[in-house]
């Protein structure tokens, strides 16, 4: 899955490829978000990426397709 992050008054965005579901992230960002805390992702090489729930602008998520 390539997660695409964007944060408030940044002009890059956190991209990064994880082994959790689309339905996995959007739990975790929404749950943050509610609760007002921390949005604690993991990349595929067990990576923290942390962002304060505030700070969150939008996110996209996409399966990625192997080529055979």
């Amino acid at each position: 899955m390539k997660v695409t992050i964007g944060v408030k008054h940044v002009k890059d965005t956190i991209s990064f490829e994880s082994d959790q579901s689309e339905q996995d992230i959007q739990n975790i960002i929404e749950s943050a978000i509610k609760d007002a805390k921390a949005i604690n992702l993991t990349d595929k090489n067990n990576r923290k990426i942390f962002i304060m729930a505030d700070s969150f602008a939008y996110n996209t998520a996409r399966t990625l397709l192997e080529h055979c």
